[in-house]
């Protein structure tokens, strides 16, 4: 990231919260899609990435990328990767267990027309008799992971960038063309990640108090551009 006010704004969070940042990469997410985003890298040489996409987006709003990674670094500050690390891992022994307890199953074998024991069949049938058992963890796993989310919101909330937050929510949903309040249900069966709905109304945003104008702009001008180049395909 080049030097300039965003820079010294994301160094000067990081001092405070004792983050112990290397460098600011920017990737070009562009090339890709208009997808937008930011994360924390690293064991011990912690670094951040931002998308330029994101850079784009919030330009003039730098308030709303130190938003996004103030909830970032509330992950950090919570220790949410070791303890997701932690499950992931106790979950792969367990599976790793389980299924050599059941390898060798001759009865299991059978049951399904299978005189002898190979183990590529028998990792294939572990996996179609193991499903219900994996859907009911992922269900665990999007909870714990859902509860995480909150908690980052509240300690981005508690560094007093809640509207900051808030906006920038409201514009990632809107540049990602992400659905902003599916079904509850639905959604805590297949999303590790609140709804936007739902992280707003847990932080206490409302849109009265956000500054959306950046936002609708943005669309427009994307708007306008989808427009113009399709017009320019039919003229050729």
């Amino acid at each position: 990231l080049e030097d300039g006010k965003l820079k010294d704004g994301i160094n000067s969070l990081a001092d405070g919260m004792k983050f112990p940042l290397k460098k600011i990469y920017v990737i070009d997410g562009s090339k890709r899609s208009n997808h937008s985003n930011a994360y924390l890298f690293g064991l011990f040489d912690k670094r951040i990435v931002l998308y330029d996409t994101l850079l784009e987006q919030s330009k003039g709003h730098d308030e709303r990328i130190l938003g996004v990674l103030c909830h970032e670094l509330g992950h950090w500050a919570l220790s949410h990767l070791r303890k997701t690390m932690a499950v992931a891992l106790t979950h792969m022994l367990f599976i790793s267990w389980l299924y050599g307890k059941t390898s060798h199953n001759v009865e299991m074998f059978q049951s399904f027309g299978f005189s002898d024991t190979p183990h590529i069949i028998g990792l294939l049938l572990f996996s179609e008799i193991n499903a219900p058992l994996e859907s009911i963890l992922g269900l665990a796993m999007n909870w714990m992971s859902r509860r995480y989310e909150y908690q980052a919101d509240k300690f981005a909330s508690g560094m007093n960038y809640t509207n900051e937050l808030a906006e920038a929510l409201v514009t990632l949903h809107i540049e990602n063309l992400s659905n902003m309040n599916p079904d509850p249900f639905y959604s805590a069966y297949h999303n590790s990640h609140p709804t936007m709905i739902e992280r707003l109304s847990a932080l206490g945003a409302k849109p009265k108090n956000m500054d959306l104008t950046a936002v609708s702009g943005s669309k427009e001008t994307s708007s306008e551009s989808a427009e113009q180049s399709q017009a320019e395909k039919k003229e050729n």
